[in-house]
C-alpha cells in the first residue's frame, strides 16, 4: 500500500503507515505480565469458573462384575455369596455369557487397551502384575493380591445348577466341562451374530453352535491390541476395571485428571449421602486447581465402597438445593451472578427410592414438564400411563421433573434470601447467566448431565441422538411418541422407563445424556461433557460475533470478524454509501463460504505457502511431503502428536483416542486438517475422529478468527513517485486485479480475490509452525491462542531499477516475527524474508515502509511487547532492508529492562514529501508513558542514530499513563511559525488487570523542539495548556463539552492536554484519526463487573490546534456517547459532498456512521480523501 499523499493544506507532515485502522492490540503490561490469549472485549473481568458437582452412584449394584443387569441367567450374587461381584476370580457359579465382552461389558475385552488409571496430579498408576495382581488396584499395597495364573476351576455343575450350555468344545471335539479343563480367562465371540444370555439356546432362529465361542483357557492365549502386552493388559483389567465401580473410578478419574483445573470449580457427592460438608461421601465445590481439593476429590472417587440403594431423584434434588445454598450447614459454592452450575449424575441402574423429591423450600416437586408447564418437545412429558403413547398428563415427581425444576426456577432471589454468595460483597441474584443456543435461561439455575453405565431403556440410544433425523429421540422431538412413563409399575418395561428417565433428565436440564459400557466410553463421555461445559463457559463470556474495523475499497468495505468458543472468522464485502458513509448490512460475498468451496473431506484446491529461501520464489507449498523433506515436520511438532517423538501427549484428546486414533493424530492428517480438510475431524461422518470439529451450531467454517489483524485492500499502484521507472511499473500494473489481505489466527495470512471472495493463496510464517498443532485440540474452545494476528501493510518499493509491491506483516500477539512477500502479481506471490531477533518481543507494532536519506528502501518497526523473555527488555526500533530483510541498524531507547520492559509499540513516521517518501524521523510511545523520537538518519542533534525522550505522561497521582496507540503527526502553522506536533492518547486494554484500572488517562498534543532537549514529566509543565471536560444532555443525548476553552500559543507553550476525568477507567486504546484540524478519537470504559463483558465508549472531536471546541460545534460539544459497547476502531472519511464522517465499529459488531460537528478549517497537514481509503 502506498503512503498517504501530502496534504494541500498548509504544512507538510505525512505519515507512511499503510493501515488505516489497526485493531486494539491485546498485549502486555509495562512490567512482565500475562498476555490475554483471547479478545478482552469478549472476556469477563474475572475468571468465572463454572461450578461442577460430580454425583457418583455408590449403590450396592456398583460392586457387580457384569454389565448390564440382564447378563446373568440365575439370581446374581455379590462378594459375600461368591457367585459374582468382587469374587469374580472364584468362578463358583457362572454362565457362558458372563465371560463374553460383547454381552457382559464388564468382562475382559481383548480389543481394548486397559491403561492404568491416573492420579490427581495426572501421573499414572503402575501397571498391574499378572502374577501378583491387586484385587483393588486403587488401594495399592493395602489390597489383597492374586496370582492370575492360579485361577480357581469349576466343575460341570455347582450347587445343582448347570452351566449353559453344559458343555464346551476344544479343537472340534465335544468335551464335558470338568474340574481339570474349565479354567478360563474370558470368552471370545468371533461370530457377528447376536446371542442371548438366558435359558434359551437360540438367538432368533439360530441355535448355539460350537463355532460361536472361543474359550481362552491358557494365559499364553490371552489377546490384546497390537503392541500391548496381553498379560499386563489382562492384569490391568482385573485390578482396575473388572467391576462397575472400578470401571467408574478409572473412566471418571481419567477424565478429571486431564481437566484443566484453572477453568473449573469441582465438588463430589455420592447418591447415598446426606452430608452437606466435607466427609467421605461429600466434598464441597472449590477451585479445581487447588492441589488439596484435587487430591480430596480423587480420594473420594477412588476410595468409596458401594453400598445402599439408588435414590437418584433425591440426589439430584439435593444438588439443586446445594447450588441454591439451601442445605443446612453447607458452604455456598456460588460466587457470581453469571456463574454456571452443573450436576453430573452417574448411575448403573434405575432409581428406586420412594421419597418424593423436593424443591428449594422442601415442597414436593410435581409435574414440572407436563402439559401446562409451558414446555415443548423434546422436554415435554405428555405420556399416558400405559407407556410411550402421547396425549396423557405425563408423570409427576420423576427424575426429569427434578432436573426441569432446578433448571427452570431461579435459584437465587431476594425472596429466597440467598443473594449473598461465596465472595463478600457480590450480589449473586441478578439474572446475568449468559444464554446459549442450548440453554436460554439467564437466572441462576442448575444444568444436568447424566451418564448411564451399561444401561439400555425402552428408547434406543445413539451417541449423536441430538442430530439424528430418525430414531426414537427424533420421534420424541417431532411428537410421534412420548417419553416412557417411569412411575407406572414394576414390570421390566416399566423399570426400563426409569433408564429413559435418566436420559429425559439430561434433556430437561439442558445438558446431555451419555451411555457408557466400558472404561473408554465412560472416559470419552465425561470428557465430552466437560468439554461442553468449557465451551459454554466461553459462550457465557460473550460468545458473540465481534466485527473489527472495515477497510474501504472504492465504495466497498471489507469487514473482518470473529466468533469466540468456535474461534472461527469471517471477511465480508459490503457496500459503503459514498454520500452518507453508511456501511450496508448486506453481504456481497463471504470469505468463509467461498473458502468452503475450496476444501473437501480429504483434499483441497488451496495454494498455501511457507518461506523457503532455497526456492526461486522463496516459497514452497505447505504440504506434508515438503515439510518432511525440509525437516520442518518433527521440528515444529507437526508429526505424531499422541505421543510425539519425546513421548509427550500434545493434544488434550490424546488420552481418550484409541490406538487407531492415536496413530492418525499428526503428520499428513494434521497438515490436511490445517489446510481445511475435514476427514479426521470429530464428526459422525468420519470413521476416525481425531481433530477438533470446525463447526458451530449453524455451519462449518475453516477460516480462523480475525481479531487484531485489519484487512488491507490492494489494487493498482498509485503512489505519487516521480521516477520514470515507477510510472512504467504503474502503467504495467494498471489492470492488476484487486486483492484483500488479512491475517487470521488459523496461522495464515490470507489473500482473497476482492471481486469474488475466493482465496487466491495463503501464507504460513515459520514462526507459528511449532504451535499449529494446537488448532486441532478438541479443547481449543478454551485454549485459544493468537497466531498470525497483525495487520499487514502494503507499499510500492524500489529494488534497483525495478519496483515491487511489498506486503509486510507482523504476528502481533501471535509471536515475535515479521515477514515480507512480494505481491506485485497477486496470483503468484514471491517470498522475500522473515525476521526475528532476541530483542523483538510480541510484534505488536506497525511496520513502516519508506526510504532512508541514502535512498535505501527500508522497513521500520518497534521491539514490541515483553521482549524481556529473550532480550534485554529495552525499547528498540529496528531498521531492515525492505527487499532482503537484512538488519541495517537497531536504535535503542536505553529504557526498560528484564524486570520492567518498556513495551515500545506503534510508530509513525514524519515524511516531508510523499513523492520522495523519505522517513525524516519516527515517533512512538511505550507503556512506561514515554514518547520517543527516533533519529534514523542523524538529521538532528545530538549526533548519531539516537532515541530522544520528548516527554513522559503521568497521572496527577504520579501513576504511569501507558501509550499503546499510534501517535498522529502534524505541522501546525500559527502566526507564520511552523511547529512539528505529536498527538497521542494514553491508556491500555491488554490484559485482564487493565479492565478495572481506573488510572486517569489523557490526550496530549506536544511540540517537538527538533533539538536534543525534551520536556520531562508532562504533568509538571505549566506551559502545557489543560482543557477541562464537562458533560451535558441535549435532546436525550449525553455529550462531552469544554465549557471554558483555553487558547494555546504554540510559540511560548509546548502544547495541550485533555484529561478524561468524567468516567473512571476511560482510556484511549484505539488509534486516532486526523483530518485537517479535526482530531477524532474514541475512548473506551471497560466494564469492571465480573459478569458483564464489554463496556461503554465515547467519540470525541477536537480542534487539534487547541484540544478544544471546533468552530461551529453546537453547545461547545467535543464528544458524544456511543453506547453500551466498546469501540474496536474508527475510520474518518470525506464524503462525495465534502462532509467529514466517521465510521465507528463496536466490538459487538455494530457499524455506525456519524457526522462530525463543526469545521476543521485549515492549517494542518493531513488529508484523507474518499478514494484514498482504498489501496
Amino acid at each position: 500500500m502506498r503512503p498517504l499523499p501530502c496534504s494541500p493544506w498548509p504544512g507538510r507532515a505525512c505519515r507512511v503507515t499503510a493501515a488505516l485502522l489497526l485493531a486494539v492490540p491485546l498485549g502486555l503490561r509495562a512490567a512482565p505480565a500475562d498476555l490475554a490469549d483471547v479478545p478482552l472485549a469478549t472476556s469477563p473481568s474475572a475468571a468465572i469458573r463454572p461450578n461442577l458437582l460430580f454425583i457418583l452412584d455408590d449403590s450396592g449394584s456398583m460392586s457387580w462384575d457384569f454389565t448390564p443387569d440382564a447378563t446373568y441367567v440365575y439370581k446374581y450374587g455379590d462378594k459375600n455369596t461368591a457367585i459374582s461381584g468382587l469374587e469374580l476370580l472364584d468362578r463358583t457359579q457362572t454362565s457362558l455369557c458372563h465371560g463374553v465382552a460383547s454381552i457382559n461389558r464388564s468382562a475382559y475385552n481383548p480389543a481394548l487397551r486397559y491403561l492404568p488409571p491416573l492420579r490427581a496430579d495426572g501421573s499414572s498408576y503402575p501397571d498391574a502384575s499378572f502374577s501378583d495382581a491387586w484385587e483393588d488396584g486403587y488401594a495399592g499395597g493395602s489390597s489383597a493380591r492374586r496370582n492370575l495364573n492360579n485361577l480357581s476351576t469349576i466343575g460341570g455343575t455347582t450347587a445343582g445348577r448347570r452351566l449353559i450350555p453344559p458343555e464346551t468344545w476344544v479343537a472340534g471335539s465335544r468335551t464335558t466341562v470338568n474340574s481339570t479343563n474349565y479354567r478360563f480367562f474370558y470368552y471370545a465371540l468371533p461370530s457377528a451374530s447376536p446371542v442371548r444370555c438366558n435359558r434359551s439356546v437360540t438367538s432368533g432362529s439360530s441355535a448355539y453352535s460350537p463355532g460361536r465361542f472361543t474359550i481362552v483357557l491358557d494365559a499364553s492365549a490371552i489377546a490384546a491390541p497390537a503392541g500391548v502386552d496381553a498379560r499386563t493388559n489382562y492384569a490391568n483389567w482385573f485390578s482396575y476395571y473388572r467391576s462397575r465401580t472400578l470401571t467408574m473410578r478409572g473412566g471418571a478419574g481419567r477424565a478429571f485428571a486431564q481437566l484443566d483445573g484453572a477453568r473449573f470449580r469441582v465438588g463430589f457427592s455420592s447418591i447415598n449421602t446426606s452430608l452437606t460438608n466435607d466427609g467421605d461421601r461429600f466434598l464441597s465445590v472449590r477451585d479445581f486447581d487447588d492441589s488439596a481439593q484435587r487430591e480430596a476429590f480423587f480420594a473420594r472417587l477412588y476410595g468409596l465402597e458401594p453400598s445402599g440403594s439408588t435414590p437418584l431423584r433425591s440426589a439430584l434434588s439435593r444438588a439443586g438445593r446445594y447450588f441454591a445454598n439451601k442445605l443446612p450447614g453447607q458452604n455456598d459454592p456460588v460466587q457470581y451472578a453469571c456463574q454456571r452450575n452443573l450436576a453430573i449424575l452417574t448411575s448403573d441402574g434405575v432409581w428406586n427410592e420412594t421419597a418424593t423429591p423436593v424443591d428449594v423450600n422442601g415442597n414436593a416437586i410435581g409435574n414440572s414438564d407436563g402439559p401446562g408447564s409451558g414446555e415443548v418437545r423434546p422436554q415435554l412429558d405428555d405420556a399416558r400411563s400405559s407407556g410411550t403413547a402421547i396425549g396423557g398428563s405425563g408423570a409427576s415427581g420423576t427424575l426429569a421433573d427434578v432436573a426441569q425444576w432446578y433448571w427452570k426456577n431461579d435459584l437465587r432471589s431476594s425472596s429466597l434470601g440467598n443473594c449473598s454468595g461465596a465472595i463478600s460483597g457480590q450480589d449473586v441474584c441478578p439474572d446475568q447467566v449468559a444464554p446459549t443456543a442450548r440453554d436460554p435461561q439467564t437466572a441462576q439455575h442448575m444444568n444436568t448431565v447424566t451418564l448411564g453405565l451399561g444401561l439400555a431403556g425402552n428408547l434406543a440410544y445413539v451417541p449423536d441422538y441430538e442430530t439424528q433425523t430418525s430414531g426414537d429421540f427424533f420421534s420424541l422431538v417431532n411428537g410421534s411418541r412420548a417419553w416412557p412413563h417411569p412411575l407406572a409399575g414394576t414390570t421390566a418395561a416399566q423399570e426400563l422407563a426409569r433408564v429413559d428417565d435418566l436420559w429425559h433428565a439430561a434433556v430437561n436440564g439442558r445438558g446431555k445424556f451419555y451411555s457408557a459400557s466400558d472404561p473408554d466410553e465412560l472416559s470419552s463421555g465425561l470428557r465430552e461433557a466437560l468439554d461442553a461445559i468449557g465451551a459454554t463457559l466461553g459462550a457465557g463470556s460473550a460468545a458473540a460475533t465481534s466485527n473489527l474495523q472495515p477497510v474501504a475499497g472504492d465504495n466497498h468495505a471489507y469487514v473482518a470478524s470473529y466468533e469466540t468458543v468456535y474461534w472461527n472468522g469471517e471477511l465480508s464485502k459490503r457496500t459503503v454509501n459514498p454520500t452518507s458513509g453508511a456501511v450496508s448490512s448486506s453481504v456481497l460475498w463471504s470469505a468463509k463460504a467461498q473458502l468452503l468451496s475450496q476444501v473437501g473431506v480429504n483434499s483441497d484446491s488451496r495454494q498455501i505457502h511457507y518461506f523457503a529461501p532455497g526456492e526461486a520464489s522463496k516459497l514452497k507449498a505447505f504440504t506434508h511431503a515438503n515439510l518432511l523433506a525440509d525437516g520442518l515436520l518433527l521440528a515444529n511438532k507437526l508429526g505424531p502428536l499422541c505421543p510425539d517423538a519425546s513421548g509427550a501427549l500434545l493434544l488434550s484428546q490424546c488420552a481418550r483416542l484409541d490406538s487407531a486414533g492415536k496413530a492418525a493424530a499428526g503428520g499428513a492428517n494434521l497438515i490436511g486438517f490445517l489446510r481445511g480438510q475435514s476427514g479426521f475431524e470429530m464428526n459422525a461422518a468420519n470413521a476416525l475422529r481425531v481433530f477438533r470439529e470446525r463447526h458451530n451450531s449453524r455451519e462449518r467454517n475453516v477460516l480462523g478468527d480475525i481479531v487484531n489483524g485489519k484487512p488491507v485492500f490492494v489494487r493498482k499502484p498509485s503512489a505519487p513517485y516521480p521516477e520514470a521507472s515507477y510510472r512504467a511499473f504503474a502503467t504495467a500494473q494498471a489492470s492488476r486485479a484487486a486483492s484483500v489481505y488479512v491475517a487470521a489466527n488459523d496461522g495464515m495470512l490470507h489473500a482473497f480475490d476482492a471481486e469474488t471472495g475466493l482465496e487466491r493463496w495463503a501464507y504460513v510464517p515459520r514462526a507459528v509452525m511449532p504451535r499449529l498443532h494446537q488448532l486441532a485440540d478438541a479443547d481449543y474452545a478454551n485454549r485459544h491462542q493468537f497466531f498470525v494476528d497483525g495487520s499487514p501493510v502494503v507499499a510500492d518499493v524500489q529494488d534497483g531499477s525495478t519496483w515491487r509491491t511489498v506486503l509486510v506483516g507482523g504476528l502481533n500477539l501471535g509471536g515475535g516475527s515479521y515477514y515480507a512477500i512480494d505481491v506485485s502479481d497477486p496470483a503468484n506471490p514471491r517470498g522475500l524474508w522473515e525476521f526475528s531477533h532476541a530483542n523483538l518481543g510480541r510484534s505488536a507494532g506497525n511496520p513502516l515502509l519508506g526510504k532512508l536519506r541514502d535512498g535505501r528502501w527500508v522497513v521500520v518497526f518497534s521491539s514490541g511487547y515483553n521482549n524481556h523473555v529473550t532480550g534485554d527488555g529495552g525499547g528498540h526500533v529496528f531498521v531492515v532492508d525492505a527487499i532482503s530483510g537484512a538488519l541495517i541498524r537497531s536504535v535503542p531507547t536505553g529504557v526498560g529492562d528484564t524486570v520492567t520492559p518498556s513495551n515500545l509499540g506503534k510508530l509513525n513516521a514524519w515524511v516531508d514529501n510523499a513523492a520522495d517518501n523519505t522517513l525524516q524521523r519516527v515517533y512512538g510511545g511505550d507503556m512506561l508513558g514515554n514518547l520517543w523520537r527516533f533519529d534514523l538518519d542523524d538529521r538532528l542533534a545530538p549526533a548519531g542514530h539516537e532515541a530522544l525522550r520528548l516527554g513522559t505522561a503521568r497521572a496527577p497521582d504520579g501513576s504511569v499513563q501507558p501509550i499503546t496507540t499510534r501517535p498522529e503527526l502534524l505541522e501546525l502553522n500559527q502566526a507564520g511559525s511552523r511547529h512539528a506536533v505529536v498527538v497521542f492518547g494514553t491508556g491500555r486494554y491488554l490484559g485482564s488487570s487493565d479492565i478495572g484500572d481506573a488510572t486517569l488517562q489523557s490526550v496530549y498534543a506536544l511540540k517537538d523542539p527538533l533539538d536534543s532537549s525534551g520536556w520531562g514529566n508532562l504533568r509538571l509543565r505549566s506551559d502545557l495548556v489543560g482543557q477541562t471536560l464537562g458533560s451535558t444532555v441535549v435532546g436525550g443525548r449525553s455529550l462531552r463539552t469544554v465549557p471554558a476553552p483555553q487558547a494555546v500559543n504554540w510559540s511560548s507553550q509546548i502544547g495541550w492536554r485533555v484529561d478524561l476525568t468524567i468516567s473512571p477507567g476511560e482510556r484511549v486504546d484505539v488509534d486516532m484519526q486526523l483530518v485537517a484540524n479535526l482530531l477524532t478519537f474514541a475512548s473506551n470504559v471497560p466494564e469492571a463487573n465480573a459478569c458483564v463483558t464489554g463496556g461503554t465508549s465515547w467519540l470525541y472531536y477536537l480542534d487539534v490546534r487547541s484540544g478544544s471546541v471546533l468552530p461551529g460545534s453546537p453547545q461547545r460539544m467535543v464528544g458524544q456517547f456511543l453506547g453500551n459497547a466498546l469501540t474496536a476502531g474508527i475510520t474518518t472519511i470525506v464524503s462525495t459532498s465534502g462532509a467529514t464522517k466517521t465510521i465507528v465499529v463496536s466490538r459487538k459488531g455494530d457499524i455506525t456512521t456519524t457526522d462530525d460537528p463543526g469545521q476543521g478549517g485549515s492549517g494542518v497537514a493531513r488529508r484523507i480523501a474518499w478514494r484514498e481509503l482504498a489501496r
